[in-house]
Protein backbone atom coordinates (compact mmCIF):
# COMPACT_ATOMS: atom_id res chain seq x y z
CA UNK A 1 0.00 0.00 0.00
CA UNK A 2 1.16 3.55 0.43
CA UNK A 3 1.78 3.78 4.17
CA UNK A 4 5.33 4.17 5.42
CA UNK A 5 7.44 5.31 8.35
CA UNK A 6 9.63 8.41 8.37
CA UNK A 7 11.95 10.13 10.81
CA UNK A 8 10.62 13.51 9.58
CA UNK A 9 7.04 14.84 9.92
CA UNK A 10 5.21 15.08 6.60
CA UNK A 11 1.79 15.69 5.11
CA UNK A 12 -0.61 12.79 5.78
CA UNK A 13 1.07 12.02 9.10
CA UNK A 14 -1.35 9.75 10.97
CA UNK A 15 0.70 8.78 14.01
CA UNK A 16 3.81 9.92 15.88
CA UNK A 17 5.87 7.73 18.17
CA UNK A 18 8.01 9.50 20.78
CA UNK A 19 10.95 7.53 22.15
CA UNK A 20 12.77 8.09 25.44
CA UNK A 21 15.95 9.23 23.64
CA UNK A 22 14.01 12.07 21.98
CA UNK A 23 13.74 10.34 18.60
CA UNK A 24 10.42 10.59 16.83
CA UNK A 25 9.06 8.18 14.24
CA UNK A 26 6.10 9.19 12.07
CA UNK A 27 3.62 6.99 10.27
CA UNK A 28 2.61 8.51 6.92
CA UNK A 29 -0.55 7.12 5.28
CA UNK A 30 -2.02 9.23 2.43
CA UNK A 31 -4.71 6.70 1.47
CA UNK A 32 -5.76 5.88 5.06
CA UNK A 33 -5.57 2.10 4.50
CA UNK A 34 -3.55 1.28 7.61
CA UNK A 35 -4.93 0.29 10.95
CA UNK A 36 -3.13 0.54 14.26
CA UNK A 37 -4.12 -1.16 17.43
CA UNK A 38 -2.60 -1.07 20.90
CA UNK A 39 -2.28 -4.60 22.20
CA UNK A 40 -1.02 -6.03 25.46
CA UNK A 41 0.45 -9.23 24.00
CA UNK A 42 1.62 -10.17 20.54
CA UNK A 43 -0.75 -13.15 20.65
CA UNK A 44 -3.71 -10.75 20.48
CA UNK A 45 -2.60 -9.92 16.96
CA UNK A 46 -1.04 -13.15 15.72
CA UNK A 47 -3.93 -15.37 16.87
CA UNK A 48 -6.07 -13.87 14.08
CA UNK A 49 -3.44 -14.39 11.38
CA UNK A 50 -2.53 -17.41 9.33
CA UNK A 51 1.06 -18.57 9.05
CA UNK A 52 3.56 -16.09 7.64
CA UNK A 53 3.82 -16.56 3.87
CA UNK A 54 7.60 -16.96 4.03
CA UNK A 55 7.41 -19.72 6.65
CA UNK A 56 4.33 -21.38 5.15
CA UNK A 57 4.90 -25.12 4.87
CA UNK A 58 3.70 -27.22 1.96
CA UNK A 59 1.46 -29.41 4.17
CA UNK A 60 -0.18 -26.27 5.60
CA UNK A 61 -0.78 -24.88 2.09
CA UNK A 62 -2.37 -28.20 1.07
CA UNK A 63 -4.67 -27.87 4.09
CA UNK A 64 -5.57 -24.23 3.25
CA UNK A 65 -6.41 -25.23 -0.33
CA UNK A 66 -9.24 -27.56 0.78
CA UNK A 67 -11.96 -25.02 -0.01
CA UNK A 68 -14.14 -24.01 -2.95
CA UNK A 69 -12.97 -20.39 -2.65
CA UNK A 70 -11.27 -18.84 -5.65
CA UNK A 71 -7.48 -18.73 -5.42
CA UNK A 72 -7.09 -14.94 -5.48
CA UNK A 73 -9.39 -14.10 -2.53
CA UNK A 74 -8.13 -17.12 -0.58
CA UNK A 75 -4.49 -16.12 -0.91
CA UNK A 76 -5.29 -12.53 0.08
CA UNK A 77 -7.10 -13.67 3.25
CA UNK A 78 -4.65 -12.78 6.03
CA UNK A 79 -6.39 -15.20 8.40
CA UNK A 80 -5.30 -18.03 6.07
CA UNK A 81 -1.82 -16.81 5.01
CA UNK A 82 -0.31 -13.65 6.48
CA UNK A 83 1.81 -11.36 4.35
CA UNK A 84 0.56 -11.86 0.81
CA UNK A 85 -0.66 -8.70 -0.89
CA UNK A 86 -2.34 -8.07 -4.21
CA UNK A 87 0.83 -7.66 -6.28
CA UNK A 88 2.51 -10.78 -4.93
CA UNK A 89 -0.58 -12.95 -5.33
CA UNK A 90 -0.85 -11.98 -9.02
CA UNK A 91 2.84 -12.65 -9.53
CA UNK A 92 2.82 -15.99 -7.66
CA UNK A 93 -0.25 -17.24 -9.52
CA UNK A 94 1.35 -16.35 -12.87
CA UNK A 95 4.59 -18.07 -11.93
CA UNK A 96 2.65 -21.18 -10.86
CA UNK A 97 0.45 -21.09 -13.98
CA UNK A 98 -2.78 -20.91 -11.99
CA UNK A 99 -5.83 -18.84 -12.89
CA UNK A 100 -6.87 -16.48 -10.06
CA UNK A 101 -10.53 -17.58 -10.30
CA UNK A 102 -9.84 -21.30 -10.09
CA UNK A 103 -11.42 -22.93 -7.03
CA UNK A 104 -8.61 -23.86 -4.66
CA UNK A 105 -9.94 -27.37 -4.14
CA UNK A 106 -9.57 -28.05 -7.89
CA UNK A 107 -5.82 -27.40 -7.89
CA UNK A 108 -3.77 -30.58 -8.36
CA UNK A 109 -1.28 -31.52 -5.64
CA UNK A 110 1.66 -30.90 -8.01
CA UNK A 111 0.31 -27.41 -8.74
CA UNK A 112 0.00 -26.71 -5.01
CA UNK A 113 3.73 -27.52 -4.79
CA UNK A 114 4.39 -25.10 -7.64
CA UNK A 115 2.28 -22.41 -5.94
CA UNK A 116 4.20 -22.92 -2.70
CA UNK A 117 7.54 -22.39 -4.49
CA UNK A 118 6.11 -19.41 -6.40
CA UNK A 119 4.90 -17.66 -3.24
CA UNK A 120 8.36 -17.94 -1.69
CA UNK A 121 10.08 -16.89 -4.93
CA UNK A 122 8.06 -13.70 -5.48
CA UNK A 123 8.27 -12.64 -1.83
CA UNK A 124 12.02 -13.16 -1.66
CA UNK A 125 12.41 -11.21 -4.91
CA UNK A 126 10.28 -8.39 -3.48
CA UNK A 127 12.38 -8.24 -0.32
CA UNK A 128 15.63 -8.30 -2.30
CA UNK A 129 14.36 -5.40 -4.43
CA UNK A 130 13.16 -3.30 -1.48
CA UNK A 131 9.44 -3.65 -2.19
CA UNK A 132 7.26 -2.28 -4.95
CA UNK A 133 7.08 1.50 -5.08
CA UNK A 134 4.54 2.11 -7.84
CA UNK A 135 4.97 5.82 -8.43
CA UNK A 136 7.27 8.73 -7.84
CA UNK A 137 5.22 10.94 -5.52
CA UNK A 138 5.82 11.43 -1.81
CA UNK A 139 2.78 9.30 -1.03
CA UNK A 140 4.26 6.17 -2.55
CA UNK A 141 6.01 3.46 -0.61
CA UNK A 142 9.54 4.05 0.52
CA UNK A 143 11.58 2.72 3.39
CA UNK A 144 12.28 4.75 6.52
CA UNK A 145 15.25 6.40 4.77
CA UNK A 146 13.08 7.57 1.86
CA UNK A 147 14.39 5.01 -0.63
CA UNK A 148 11.87 3.61 -3.12
CA UNK A 149 11.67 -0.11 -3.82
CA UNK A 150 12.46 -1.31 -7.34
CA UNK A 151 10.50 -4.56 -7.49
CA UNK A 152 8.04 -2.95 -9.95
CA UNK A 153 10.80 -3.33 -12.54
CA UNK A 154 10.49 -7.11 -12.17
CA UNK A 155 6.70 -7.58 -12.46
CA UNK A 156 5.65 -10.32 -14.85
CA UNK A 157 1.89 -9.57 -14.90
CA UNK A 158 0.97 -6.94 -12.33
CA UNK A 159 0.06 -3.63 -14.06
CA UNK A 160 1.11 -5.06 -17.43
CA UNK A 161 -2.40 -5.09 -18.95
CA UNK A 162 -2.38 -5.69 -22.73
CA UNK A 163 1.40 -6.13 -22.85
CA UNK A 164 2.67 -9.52 -24.11
CA UNK A 165 3.10 -12.31 -21.60
CA UNK A 166 6.80 -12.92 -21.07
CA UNK A 167 6.27 -16.64 -21.71
CA UNK A 168 3.71 -16.97 -24.52
CA UNK A 169 3.26 -13.39 -25.82
CA UNK A 170 -0.53 -13.44 -25.24
CA UNK A 171 -1.71 -10.04 -23.98
CA UNK A 172 -1.98 -9.84 -20.19
CA UNK A 173 -5.57 -9.34 -19.04
CA UNK A 174 -6.94 -7.36 -16.11
CA UNK A 175 -10.14 -8.06 -14.25
CA UNK A 176 -11.54 -7.43 -10.76
CA UNK A 177 -11.81 -10.35 -8.35
CA UNK A 178 -12.98 -9.77 -4.80
CA UNK A 179 -12.81 -6.00 -5.38
CA UNK A 180 -9.11 -6.26 -6.23
CA UNK A 181 -7.46 -5.49 -9.54
CA UNK A 182 -6.16 -8.80 -10.91
CA UNK A 183 -3.69 -9.41 -13.72
CA UNK A 184 -3.11 -12.74 -15.48
CA UNK A 185 -2.21 -14.42 -18.75
CA UNK A 186 -5.27 -16.23 -20.13
CA UNK A 187 -3.08 -18.75 -21.97
CA UNK A 188 -0.47 -19.55 -19.32
CA UNK A 189 -3.06 -19.50 -16.51
CA UNK A 190 -6.09 -21.43 -17.83
CA UNK A 191 -9.13 -21.70 -15.60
Amino acid sequence: MTGRFSFEPETHQRMRFDFSDGTQLYFIDPRKFARMQLIKTLNELTSRLGPDALTLTLPKLHQIMKTKRQLKPLLLDQSKIAGLGNIYVDEALWLAGLHPQRPAIDVAASDVCSLHRSIHTVLKQGIKNGGASLGHGKGNFSNVYGQAGVNRDHFKVYQRTLTPCLTCHTPIERTVIGQRSTHFCPRCQPI
